[in-house]
């Protein structure tokens, strides 16, 4: 009796354990840096402004860790999709390049974002 108690309690142990090791959840919300702002929703759409332009719309996927964007920016320039690592902490935003065609969302995603808002 006492070994299937024990048995019990470290396979609800090692449960715990792991799905606090699994990945979190990308944080959707608004994101801004200096006059621009991006919102991700959690249908897998986003949209990029600068003041009150839209600048791009597109989708993003994530696996993990790991963020794919295919957006009407780098459409124009036959340049979709971009995937990034990205990294959530302190309220703060980044994405390290893995590969992107599209020059301009490399230097848009260069830097941190603040939010969720």
């Amino acid at each position: 009796m006492k070994k299937a108690i024990w048995l019990v309690i470290v396979f609800l142990f090692v449960a715990v354990t792991l799905s606090a090791c699994s990945s979190e959840k990308f944080p959707t919300g608004k994101y801004t840096y200096i006059n621009a702002s991006v919102e991700y929703r959690d249908d897998g759409t986003f949209i990029l402004m600068s003041e009150d332009e839209v600048v791009s719309e597109g989708t993003y996927s994530v696996k993990g860790d790991e963020i794919q964007f295919t957006d009407s920016y780098c459409a124009e320039q036959d340049a979709n999709p971009g995937t990034y690592k990205w990294l959530y902490e302190d309220g703060k935003l980044n994405c390290e390049l893995i590969e992107d065609p599209c020059e301009g969302r490399v230097e848009a995603l260069s830097h941190y974002w603040f939010g969720p808002k």
